[in-house]
């Protein structure tokens, strides 16, 4: 297990903003190689957003929905990339921001990471 701690450097601070789709924020794995297996939930407020809602882009691949993640289909999150994770649905309101990221990977098996962040 990865402490929390650590877990929240994940994270690229300021990254939360709203897009014409909804919204959109970052993270930049620093820890150590490592696979996404399954997208296992995303909330925010305490409000759901399903994985066919969340399109994700990393590095040199093509963007792909987290819901077509899979063992057989996994996410590379190589060391120094960022990941941009970029949510259907209503934008957020200004103000502070409460996010929950559950994700499974190949390596350390279920990661869940808790953000505080702020839109402007």
């Amino acid at each position: 297990m990865i402490p929390s701690m650590l877990l929240k450097k994940l994270y690229l601070v300021g990254s939360l903003r709203n897009t014409r789709e909804g919204f959109a924020f970052a993270l930049k794995n620093i820890l150590g190689e490592g696979h996404i297996i399954e997208f296992e939930g995303l909330q925010v407020d305490g409000h759901s957003h399903p994985s066919g809602a969340v399109r994700i882009r990393s590095g040199q691949h093509p963007p792909l929905l987290a819901a077509d993640i899979s063992k057989a289909s996994p996410l590379p999150f190589p060391v120094g990339v960022e990941v941009h994770l970029e949510v259907e649905g209503e934008p957020l309101g200004s103000g502070l921001h409460e996010i929950v990221l559950r994700v499974r990977t190949q390596e350390v098996g279920p990661i869940t990471l808790n953000i505080r962040d702020a839109i402007s």
